[in-house]
C-alpha cells in the first residue's frame, strides 16, 4: 500500500501551517477543507458533487490523490486529514 501523508487538523482561519487543513461544514460551493501542502502552498478540498475534483471518506481518506497546484511544487500524494468529521447530509 501507498504511505499516506497525514494532514493534522487545525480551526478555521488562515490556514498557513505546512501540512495541515481547516475542515468545512456544509455549504453551497461543496468546499470540505482548506489545506496547506507541506511545502507551505494553500488550497482547497471541493467534493465531486460540486464539481469539484474530490471526496472525504468517514475516516478523512482522501480520494483521489492531493495535487498542489502551486506552480512548480512537486507534492503529490494519498492524504488523510486526521480527526475528520464526517458531514451530515
Amino acid at each position: 500500500m501507498t504511505p499516506r501523508v497525514h494532514f493534522r487538523r487545525v480551526p478555521k482561519g488562515p490556514v498557513v501551517e505546512p501540512g495541515t487543513y481547516a475542515q468545512w461544514q456544509k455549504n453551497s460551493s461543496g468546499l470540505l477543507a482548506e489545506c496547506c501542502c507541506p511545502n507551505g502552498h494553500g488550497g482547497t478540498l471541493r467534493s465531486t458533487k460540486f464539481k469539484g475534483n474530490h471526496d472525504v471518506d468517514d475516516s478523512g481518506v482522501v480520494k483521489p490523490s492531493y495535487v498542489c497546484t502551486e506552480k512548480g511544487c512537486n507534492f503529490h500524494a494519498w492524504v488523510v486529514l486526521d480527526n475528520w468529521v464526517p458531514i451530515k447530509a
